[in-house]
């Protein structure tokens, strides 16, 4: 993303760029069914000796990027930046079709 990129989501702490997805569509006119359970079952995953973050469970990033893929995606499998997502996932985690298939 570029400096000025203009995601309705995304702040900077520090030297990070982060996206805050809230549940309550009201907040930035969105929402998606999967961020409540993503909210309520989130990984702590350090990225370093000394800064935690916590994330979606990676079968949780799936079922929302497909989900925002249904909603904007516009049949365009070649420019969603949704489908890029879950490729560049399950591209690099050999395991996630298990944790899909494991997925309540």
């Amino acid at each position: 993303e570029s400096q000025g990129d203009t995601v309705i989501c995304r702040m900077r702490l520090g030297e990070l760029k982060v996206d805050f997805m809230p549940d309550d569509p009201d907040i930035l006119g969105f929402s998606n069914r999967w961020y409540e359970k993503g909210i309520e079952t989130a990984v702590t995953y350090a990225l370093t000796d000394q800064l935690n973050i916590k994330r979606l469970a990676p079968e949780l990033f799936v079922a929302t990027k497909l989900e925002a893929y249904i909603g904007r995606g516009e049949g365009d499998l070649f420019m969603s930046r949704d489908l890029e997502d879950i490729l560049l996932i399950i591209d690099g985690r050999p395991e996630i079709v298990a944790e899909i298939l494991g997925a309540d």
